[in-house]
């Protein structure tokens, strides 16, 4: 991982040096590569995200909330950021009291929540997108040409 780090910075020092200014990394899930460059926007590829998702709820998930959610997420790949922010939102405005929804174990009386994948799907999606804001930005004020966006 450290060997794989120092190419990718050798790298964009080389782009750098040659007048390419780089503006944001597209990757997959490479949590050391989004540490690694704090002063850049870094933003997981969708098809990794997509993929992530997935694993978590299954192909042909039985709750409704998770099948509602699943196409959402297949939005991401269909349509503009603000439409597929949109349907996120109102996702999460009529699923918020599911998220919330606890139980307890019988035998040692813990409190948990209820459904824990769809409620980590829902962590990495609002993490990806304020990451992702932030990032929009770090960059608007970077580069003014930006605000534009």
């Amino acid at each position: 991982m450290i060997e794989y780090l120092r190419t990718k910075k050798k790298t964009l020092h080389h782009l750098a040096y040659r007048g390419l200014i780089n503006l944001a990394i597209v990757c997959d899930d490479r949590k050391g590569l989004i540490q690694a460059f704090k002063d850049i926007s870094v933003q997981m590829c969708q098809f990794h995200q997509a993929a992530i998702i997935r694993r978590y709820l299954t192909k042909k998930p039985k709750l409704q909330a998770a099948k509602e959610l699943i196409l959402v997420v297949d939005l991401m790949k269909k349509t503009d950021k603000e439409s597929f922010i949109g349907a996120l939102q109102e996702w999460f405005y009529k699923w918020q009291w599911f998220l919330d929804e606890r139980s307890t174990n019988p035998e040692t009386g813990k409190i948990y929540y209820t459904h824990k994948c769809i409620r980590s799907v829902s962590r990495f999606l609002k993490t990806i997108f304020l990451g992702c804001l932030q990032g929009m930005i770090s960059l608007k004020s970077k580069y003014p040409i930006l605000q534009m966006l």
